[in-house]
Order: C-alpha cells, then structure tokens, then sequence
C-alpha cells in the first residue's frame, strides 16, 4: 500500500475514537501505511506445508481442574441481617457510578 487517503484514515481515527491534529494525521498515516505494508508481508509467507498439529508452544493442558470444596453456606436471611440497609432480598449500597 502507497498511501492512505484521508477519509481511509479519519475512518479508521473514527473507530478507535481519536481527533487527531493535523500533525497527528500525517505521523499516523505513514506508521498505519507501514503496520498495513508488515501485514502484506506476513500474509505473503507460504503456509500451504503447515499443518493444524503444528503448534508453536507445548499442547500440555496447564488448566488442571481440581475437586471443588464446598463450604458452610450462610443463609439469605442470616447475610441480610448482617446489611447496613436491605431491600426485599437485596442489599443496598451507596451509589459510586454518578451521571
């Protein structure tokens, strides 16, 4: 890719929610045209002797799943009993998210 024309960049600025200046366009355009330019070249490699079995790292499954144990469960009642201020079965907490 030669270059990137400037809607192709101010869409692409769009998506990823950025106002660029003026100078920012241009420093952007030349490092999106080289990311684009290193893609290319990645998608030219020949992969057609590679198979699915090929992996880069081990295939050793590292997510061993272990027993659960369980615990003593408190009941509804006994947690909401123990709450500064309750509604029905819920919990209420002071507001943190403001608009």
């Amino acid at each position: 890719m030669e270059q990137l024309s400037k809607e192709q960049l101010d869409h692409v600025a769009n998506l990823a929610r950025l106002n660029l200046s003026e100078d920012e366009r241009e420093k952007y355009a030349t490092d999106f045209v080289t990311i684009l330019n290193d893609i290319e070249k990645i998608n030219q490699v020949d992969l057609s002797d590679v198979t699915d079995e090929m992996m880069i790292s081990p295939s050793t499954n590292i997510n061993e799943y272990h027993e659960v144990e369980t615990v003593e469960e408190i009941r509804k009642e006994e947690a909401l009993k123990n709450s500064k201020l309750s509604d029905g079965d819920y919990v209420v907490v002071p507001q943190v998210i403001h608009d």
